[in-house]
């Protein structure tokens, strides 16, 4: 019996860890518009690092950077049609960065598009 109740102790304790863990995520998730200013902050570093040492950025914290903030924008689950429409905009708004990546990119597999499609409506 003892261990039973061990084990539902147990388990129970991992359930509310999780459970608190989750709460704590949502809490501190970014929202769209701080991941746009990163996003277009990360852009002008990155443009910026262009000019300095031309197309051979690929392996400078700039890009890296850059690569970040596009997929957190790209990845970021909208909750409401305002969230659509701004997203939307952002994307069409930045022919070199987010609309190049969204049309030619591809993540794990999977098409930078399909992602930013779904994030849309799930």
């Amino acid at each position: 019996m003892t261990d039973i109740l061990n084990r539902r102790q147990v388990l129970a304790g991992t359930v509310v860890a999780a459970a608190v863990a989750m709460v704590a995520e949502a809490a501190h998730r970014p929202s769209l518009e701080e991941r746009i200013g990163a996003y277009r902050n990360a852009l002008a570093a990155y443009e910026a690092a262009l000019t300095l040492h031309g197309d051979d950025v690929y392996d400078l914290p700039e890009w890296t950077e850059f690569e970040r903030a596009e997929r957190a924008v790209i990845d970021y689950r909208c909750t409401t049609l305002e969230e659509v429409r701004t997203k939307v905009a952002t994307v069409l708004g930045s022919p070199g960065g987010l609309l190049d990546t969204v049309k030619h990119c591809t993540r794990d597999g999977e098409s930078e598009l399909a992602r930013l499609l779904r994030s849309m409506v799930a």
